[in-house]
């Protein structure tokens, strides 16, 4: 399998900007992930955000916005990290329980933010830091304790209740909770449709989006605060009700010409 993992952070100068690199055949090299500006398009890249995507039969899994402990800025800022691993269509299983144990992650003791914050040190290198990439990598194999912890397996009885339209809430705990079981628990067919098209974002949590982002990327199950409902909208049912509307407007100017004619 050809896992390939990405990190972007920043050093101590001015000139070791935030830069994406990755670490491959014993060198860093200094690479953005493909298919990372539709993925940014969609999150607010600066605050946490989760994004898991297919692109040309590889399946992404960014993670934004993750503050570190005791790195910072030569303006003595916090530095974010941000991570994406990638790899082949097989294994959108792993980066399933993966991005769920995130998204759980976030809203309790955020424990791998801080396995995060420790495979990124600071380095006397051209970017200003250094990463452990097999431990990032070896995360995909981790076995998820937050999601046994947190998820009851009651859910998995209810998982048919989870439609299979495109739908978007607030971004709250509660919704949180509620992705991260549909990442584990639904049907791997729904799964399969989604990453059989070449390039798209299945899901995506963040800050500050509007839902019309969410909308025309496409986004299987987005979350947001900028999105006006504690409960999910169905937009299925949102593009039914436009129809309708058409329709009806149609109907009611035919009638009104039909009538004009009728007293001519």
């Amino acid at each position: 399998m050809n896992r390939k993992v990405y990190i972007q952070s920043a050093g101590f100068s001015p000139d070791q900007d935030y830069t994406w690199i990755t670490y491959e055949g014993g060198l860093y090299k200094q690479e953005k992930p493909d298919y990372l500006y539709e993925m940014n398009y969609i999150v607010q890249s600066e605050a946490f955000s989760v994004v898991l995507a297919c692109h040309k039969k590889n399946i992404i899994l960014l993670v934004t916005g993750l503050k570190t402990k005791d790195r910072k800025d030569y303006h003595g800022r916090s530095i974010r990290n941000s991570i994406a691993w990638v790899s082949s269509y097989e294994e959108q299983k792993k980066f399933r329980e993966l991005a769920a144990e995130i998204i759980i992650d976030s809203i309790t003791e955020k424990k791998i933010w801080d396995y995060i914050d420790d495979a990124v040190k600071d380095a006397g290198n051209t970017w200003g830091y250094e990463v452990d990439s097999q431990k990032l990598i070896d995360l995909l194999d981790k076995e998820k304790v937050e999601i046994k912890n947190n998820i009851p397996v009651t859910y998995e009885e209810i998982r048919k209740k989870y439609c299979k339209n495109n739908r978007i809430a607030k971004n709250n705990p509660f919704r949180l909770k509620e992705l991260a079981c549909e990442l584990i628990y639904c049907d791997d067919k729904i799964f399969g449709n989604i990453l059989k098209r070449n390039s798209s974002i299945i899901i995506a949590v963040t800050d500050k989006k509007s839902k019309d982002k969410f909308i025309e990327k496409n986004v299987f199950r987005g979350l947001s605060n900028l999105v006006d409902s504690d409960d999910w909208i169905d937009l299925s049912q949102n593009k039914n009700n436009y129809i309708l509307l058409i329709l009806l407007l149609g109907i009611i100017i035919i009638l009104f010409f039909v009538i004009k004619i009728l007293r001519s």
